[in-house]
């Protein structure tokens, strides 16, 4: 949204030109941010409104942060089918402010919505990680992000706002074999909360309070292993402490 006129309007050109081509950037992630798109932009009402007044809403169109939305912006984003991406960990260390994912997927206008590190100023590569800072900001928000909602988001909820939810976010038949496979006792601080797990959900909320890159036990692109964790720096594990 601080881009000029010429430059926002090459990327409308490209975005027409190119069908199927993604567009992603940034918007309302601070205060300081809305207060230089108004002095740039006096004509727009917002930042978001911005990119649609210059034809970059729509599918395939993804937007970090979204901190300081209002609601005419959650409807245009849900209007045109743009996605949003929740950068917690970035959002918090910036101190940019809370966004609730709940207001986001309001069932009378819900957005696209999956999970963004944004290591320009994220602190983690990790997905795990990252729940576990959208966690955190759900309870600032005064609501709750339970773990099935957490592990949606992170999976077909990402494949969702991608338009890609016809070919990976799920285990199916037909799907690409993109895994993830988890070791449910990496570390002795999980190994010991996990003894008195009582369900399915109650594991996954541990994994991703808790979790971290060492959970990862092996990564499966396309059906085929890419990485395994080594066994030697590996945390002793239970049989069959595992999940994909």
């Amino acid at each position: 949204t601080t881009s000029t006129p010429a430059q926002l309007d090459a990327a409308k050109t490209l975005r027409h030109e190119q069908r199927g081509t993604y567009f992603q950037s940034n918007v309302a992630e601070t205060q300081a941010e809305g207060a230089s798109v108004r002095q740039m932009h006096p004509e727009c009402r917002s930042a978001l409104d911005v990119y649609d007044r210059n034809g970059l809403l729509g599918p395939r169109s993804v937007l970090g942060h979204g901190v300081w939305f209002e609601e005419n912006d959650f409807y245009r984003c849900h209007d045109t089918g743009t996605a949003i991406a929740h950068c917690p960990s970035a959002d918090l260390f910036l101190g940019s402010g809370v966004f609730s994912i709940h207001s986001a997927k309001r069932s009378y206008r819900p957005v696209r919505c999956g999970f963004g590190t944004d290591l320009g100023a994220g602190t983690s590569c990790s997905t795990l990680a990252t729940m576990n800072q959208a966690y955190k900001m759900a309870q600032l928000s005064g609501n709750t992000l339970n773990a099935l909602q957490a592990f949606y988001l992170a999976t077909a909820g990402g494949a969702h706002a991608l338009y890609l939810d016809d070919r990976i976010g799920f285990i199916a038949p037909g799907y690409e074999a993109d895994l993830v496979v988890l070791d449910l006792h990496s570390t002795p601080l999980i190994d010991y909360r996990m003894r008195v797990c009582r369900d399915i959900e109650e594991v996954l909320l541990i994994q991703m309070v808790l979790g971290d890159d060492r959970a990862v036990r092996a990564t499966y692109v396309a059906g085929e292993l890419r990485h395994e964790r080594d066994a030697v720096t590996a945390a002793p594990s239970r049989e069959g402490g595992a999940i994909a």
